[in-house]
């Protein structure tokens, strides 16, 4: 009977051990997140799906030779799979992040050190991996993996290296890790809700209560972010996984159609509306991060801090009620010139009513109209789009505006590029048509579509690339 319990527990643990070992890289990164507390963000580059998108081959004069280095890095490591990475927290309020990795896996190791110490790269032998360290990076290549580390002022690179090697053998987690990394996507991008937290827990000034609140609050929270490049669009998805406390404290309202009503008439070509409860915001942040808004002015500095003055008891709330609307109007004349003409209205707060009656009395003889009704400001500066003409022609593919509590639409048709100061990337913003952007206390949706619908939009852009580059060597 002993006898068999002892080839029981064999069994088991060397299940396990080999379990480790025939992981996937997907896996091995899941455990590496898990591993450290720190992580907040993580995903993966599919870098081979990018490169055929884009049908690089096809690049003049370029594309053999990218062509070429493709083969030899597919040689070295496994294209099929893709580039995974993972970042730090910020640990300071003004956003930092101290460390980023990167995971490939390996297809032949001595081939890829050989490779690299061919390009100029000297490497530190250990039996585990071969290791290189330069100022603020670092890397290992083991049997497996291409482990990649760097950060500002890298210090022991080879004891994050160790740690990082570690943290891919661990335990698989048993949360939304594993199923955020396993997607379908051109680029997925994760965050650990509570990861983050625990980052900036650290530089917060409140109570411990109120962070072990938050903490508990922010447990096994993510948000998932899928963008994929397709033929004609760009599309970017974003899912939320709260827990049921941190979805108490969301401020979104049901949609911004009130808002969108309230914007005139007129045919726009960019438009943002958003209704949240900032009343709701502000009462989370007196709980939880009392001086978190004194804490980011005095970091941002003099000017930020005045603002904050001007608040007033009530904070963010003070100065207006989250409910804010605005439209670009205007069309190309004759000449292709463009004229821009604003409709905006804004929910206002006690703190900033005053000052605002004082413009609105002294009037404006630049606006069609310039009301304020209760704490309500309305704007029109052209009275071709005032109230009651029918309200707003939305442009097509933007017809959802207004239908989500944030919402915004750009039409790139007819929008005068010389008006704005987008110096050498206006030759690729015309080759868009129109972009959304709706979002929810679910998640967000962007969707940016390109004017050549037969083409995959990466096959677009390098196409404009390749004669931008041709049009710099030609003049």
């Amino acid at each position: 009977m002993r006898k068999i319990l002892l080839i029981t527990v064999a069994v088991i643990v060397l299940a396990s051990c080999s379990s480790n070992e025939n992981r996937s890289i997907t896996e091995n990164v899941a455990a590496f997140v898990e591993s450290n507390s720190n992580i907040s963000n993580f995903g993966y580059v599919d870098v081979k799906a990018i490169l055929d998108k884009s049908e690089y081959k096809s690049i003049d004069k370029f594309g053999s030779e990218i062509s070429k280095e493709v083969t030899v890095i597919q040689k070295l490591i496994s294209t099929d799979k893709p580039i995974y990475f993972a970042m730090e927290g910020a640990t300071s309020l003004s956003g930092e992040i101290p460390t980023i990795y990167a995971f490939a896996e390996v297809k032949n190791r001595d081939s890829l050190v050989a490779n690299i110490q061919k390009r100029g790269y000297d490497l530190e032998k250990t039996k585990a991996f071969d290791y290189h360290e330069s100022g603020d990076v670092a890397f290992a290549i083991t049997d497996q993996t291409v482990i990649f580390v760097t950060r500002q002022g890298l210090t022991e690179g080879k004891k994050i290296i160790e740690n990082a090697i570690d943290g891919l053998k661990g335990d698989l987690p048993e949360n939304k890790v594993n199923e955020i990394l396993s997607s379908k996507g051109d680029i997925v991008i994760g965050m650990d809700i509570e990861s983050s937290y625990n980052s900036l827990e650290k530089v917060l000034k409140m109570e411990e209560s109120k962070k072990t609140e938050l903490a508990e609050m922010a447990k096994d929270s993510y948000s998932k972010t899928v963008i994929t490049f397709e033929t004609g669009a760009i599309n970017m998805k974003t899912e939320n996984y709260f827990s049921e406390e941190l979805k108490k404290y969301i401020a979104f309202g049901d949609n911004s159609m009130n808002i969108v009503s309230k914007l005139g008439s007129g045919q726009p070509q960019a438009a943002f509306a958003m209704n949240i409860d900032m009343k709701k915001i502000q009462g989370f942040l007196n709980k939880y991060a009392p001086n978190l808004l004194n804490q980011a002015a005095e970091e941002a500095g003099g000017q930020a801090q005045m603002a904050m003055a001007f608040l007033g008891s009530d904070g963010l709330a003070g100065l207006f009620s989250g409910k804010l609307g605005i439209a670009l109007m205007g069309q190309p004349d004759a000449t292709g010139g463009f004229k821009p003409e604003f409709n905006f209205f804004v929910g206002l707060g006690k703190s900033s009513l005053p000052l605002v009656k004082g413009f609105v009395e002294n009037g404006s003889e630049s606006m069609a109209k310039f009301e304020l009704n209760g704490t309500e400001l309305t704007g029109v500066t052209s009275s071709e789009n005032l109230q009651g003409k029918g309200g707003l022609k939305l442009p097509k593919g933007c017809e959802n505006f207004g239908k989500k509590p944030i919402s915004l639409f750009i039409n790139f048709n007819g929008l005068d590029m010389n008006n704005f100061d987008f110096q050498d990337a206006d030759r690729y913003l015309k080759l868009f048509d129109y972009l959304t952007f709706e979002m929810d206390s679910d998640g967000a949706d962007v969707h940016i579509e390109v004017k050549n619908k037969q083409k995959n939009v990466l096959k677009v852009l390098v196409d404009e690339g390749s004669k931008d580059f041709k049009d710099r060597i030609n003049s």
